[in-house]
Formats: C-alpha cells, sequence, structure tokens
C-alpha cells in the first residue's frame, strides 16, 4: 500500500523502479471517497479501469487519464445503467442502450446525454421507434401506447404532419396538428361509421362527407357538405338510402345537424317537397310536387302537416282550402275549370 501525502491510498502492483505510478490496483481519493480501479501508466490511468465518482461507475478504457472515445463505456448511476459511446466530459454521445426504472429502456443515438438521432424507447406505458431530437419524439416515427398507435410524423414530441392514428374510435388517416386531427382526413369509426374532409382541432369542421348507418331503421346516411363542431351547418345534403326503396334526399340549409332554413327534400322519384325547414319540420310556405303526374300542391306547414292557406291544381281539377293540423275545414273549395 502507498499513502500519498494528500491522503490518497493506493493497494496494488505497481513498479518499484519507477517514481511514477505505474502497474495495477485501486486508488482511493481522500476527498470525496471516490476511486479508480485499474491500469496505470506514469500516474495516470491508462488501459481498462473504472472510476466511482459522485454516485456515479464510469468503466472502459483510458488513454493517459482521459477516456478513449472509440471503445465502449459503461456507466452506472441511480437507478440506471449505460453502455455504449461518450464524449470527453463523460456524458452520453454516440450509439448506447440506457435501461432505467428497472426494465425501460433507450436504444439509439444521444447527443451530449440527449436522445437524439433515431432509437427505440420503451417504458411501462408506451414504446416508441423512430426519430428524436432533444429527447423528444421528432421525425417519423411509430408509438404504441394503451391500445393505441400512431406512425406518421413527429414534431418536438407531438403529432404534426401526415400521419395514421388507431385507437378505440377508430382509425384515422390525414393532418394532425399538436397532438389533434386538423387540416384533411379520413376517420373510419369502429362501428363502420366514416367522415372524410377538413378537421378543426380534432373535430370535423369545413366541408365533409359523413357516412353512417342507422341500426334502427335499417338506413344508410349520407352527408356533403359543411360541418361546425362536429355537426352539419350551413348548406349540405343528405341522402337516406333503404334497400328495396327509392332513396330519399334533402338539399338546403342545417343548422346543429337538423334541417333548418331553405330546402329540398326528395321523398321518393315522385315526390318532392320545398319550402322553409326547422329542426327538421317543414314549417311556413312550401310546394310539394308530384313529378309524374305535373301535380303541384301549394300550402302553408307547420311541423311537417298541413296547417293553413292550401290550393293544388290534378289536371283540370282545381282546389283552395284550409287545413288545420292536417285536417281539412268546411270551408274548402273544389271546382273544375270548365264550369
Amino acid at each position: 500500500m502507498i499513502l500519498f501525502k494528500n491522503g490518497d491510498k493506493f493497494e496494488g502492483i505497481r513498479d518499484q523502479n519507477s517514481t511514477k505510478l505505474n502497474g495495477s490496483g485501486t486508488l482511493k481519493f481522500n476527498e470525496d471517497n471516490s476511486f479508480f480501479k485499474g491500469k496505470f501508466f506514469n500516474g495516470k490511468f491508462h488501459g481498462e479501469g473504472q472510476l466511482s465518482i459522485n454516485k456515479l461507475s464510469l468503466t472502459g478504457n483510458w488513454i493517459n487519464g482521459q477516456p478513449d472515445l472509440k471503445s465502449e463505456w459503461q456507466i452506472d448511476g441511480p437507478n440506471y445503467k449505460y453502455k455504449g459511446s461518450i464524449n470527453e466530459e463523460f456524458k452520453k454521445d454516440g450509439f448506447g442502450t440506457l435501461i432505467f426504472d428497472g426494465n425501460c429502456f433507450f436504444k439509439g443515438d444521444f447527443v451530449n446525454d440527449k436522445y437524439q438521432g433515431q432509437g427505440h424507447f420503451k417504458t411501462n406505458e408506451l414504446e416508441y421507434k423512430g426519430g428524436f431530437y432533444n429527447n423528444k419524439f421528432h421525425g417519423k416515427g411509430l408509438l404504441l401506447w394503451q391500445n393505441s398507435k400512431y406512425e406518421g410524423n413527429f414534431e418536438m414530441g407531438q403529432f404534426n404532419g401526415k400521419g395514421k392514428l388507431e385507437n378505440i374510435e377508430g382509425t384515422y388517416v390525414g393532418d394532425f396538428q399538436n397532438n389533434l386531427k386538423h387540416g384533411e382526413g379520413i376517420l373510419q369509426y369502429k362501428n363502420g361509421d366514416q367522415y372524410e374532409g377538413q378537421w378543426l382541432e380534432d373535430e370535423p369542421e369545413g366541408k365533409g362527407k359523413l357516412t353512417q348507418w342507422n341500426k334502427k331503421f335499417g338506413c344508410q346516411l349520407i352527408y356533403s357538405g359543411f360541418f361546425e363542431k362536429g355537426c352539419p351547418e350551413g348548406k349540405g345534403e343528405l341522402q337516406i338510402i333503404t334497400e328495396g326503396q327509392d332513396a330519399k334526399k334533402y338539399i338546403g340549409g342545417f343548422n346543429e345537424g337538423l334541417f333548418n332554413g331553405e330546402g329540398i327534400i326528395l321523398l321518393d322519384s315522385n315526390v318532392k317537397a320545398e319550402g322553409q325547414f326547422f329542426d327538421n319540420h317543414i314549417s311556413g310556405e312550401c310546394n310539394i310536387y308530384f313529378l309524374k303526374e305535373s301535380q303541384k300542391l301549394e300550402c302553408q306547414m307547420k311541423r311537417n302537416q298541413k296547417d293553413g292557406h292550401c290550393s293544388m291544381k290534378i289536371k283540370d281539377l282545381c282546389y283552395q282550402g284550409s287545413f288545420r293540423s292536417n285536417i281539412e275545414k268546411v270551408d274548402s273549395i273544389r271546382f273544375y275549370s270548365n264550369y
């Protein structure tokens, strides 16, 4: 054992003919109870060795007291272990594997102790493979978590740009901004419904097309038009398709998903109605056309029922009368044009 004047201690094998420390052994530093265990040459760490300092253990190849940056290093710290490349400041730099918190890990590129480049990151909650920048997901990548999957572009840890998201809601392919569906995209819902069009902060907004299946009535609903906060709003067209029947169609205004404003509704291949709608009902002045018979009914409506003055022409027969809740009043008049 050699006891130095500053309190440091060396135990091991040394060259007795040299005034400097040459050989192998353990040098314990007096000031902070740290130590180096390995090979020495001319009083410096040289060759394989382990330096333990500030709760860190640094193991690798040394050259004249400096870390050999071409060799692989192992760093053991509180709750983590690293194996790979380092820089002059003993920071993780280059390719390496970091294991932390038990079975969590990062394997990939480091720059000055940060994930940067390509890598594979896994914790108990998520798994990611792809690009990194400054410890955050960045660039192209694949993220898996809680029965969900995102594959596409990341920007500083968030979904940004083109991507594909699969979760309990369904499968979305399109544009993202700050983790939200934003821009153009298609969402295929788990129940078979589909929305294709514009998005704003995770909701359909702008122009789009929504296709749904109504199990209660056994029909398909196809809406094409404008959306606001996820609901049809403004001008649009709704088709109601039932197997074995003529398709029904509404073209006109919508408010919060309901027919509102001026509109036209085709009940089948023969009957067309146009007028004012309020919460899915015709209310006010209305024209009903029977296309095959070239007939026209002009009447006032209230919640889909004739209510007020009505007039109709059927070939040479003319009719004028009044209704209340679809019931004809006694002052109605029928007459023929040739009388």
